[in-house]
């Protein structure tokens, strides 16, 4: 995202394809640790189980703004 001028603070909304629900806790770890510690700077959410191609676990797409 860098390269077109955001970075992942500027993140407003994000969408999680996850192949099993049963990684949810482990994607939520994950996803906390990335973004830092402090709840209010964490962008909305929705997970969403799905059947994935091949061995892919999750995808992510989000939707964030550029820096000012």
């Amino acid at each position: 995202m860098l390269e077109l001028g955001s970075d992942k603070s500027q993140i407003v909304s994000a969408q999680m394809y996850i192949s099993s629900m049963n990684y949810k806790p482990i994607v939520d770890e994950i996803w906390r640790a990335w973004l830092g510690p402090n709840p209010e700077h964490w962008p909305q959410r929705a997970c969403l189980g799905v059947s994935l191609e091949g061995d892919v676990l999750i995808e992510v797409t989000v939707t964030a703004v550029r820096a000012q």
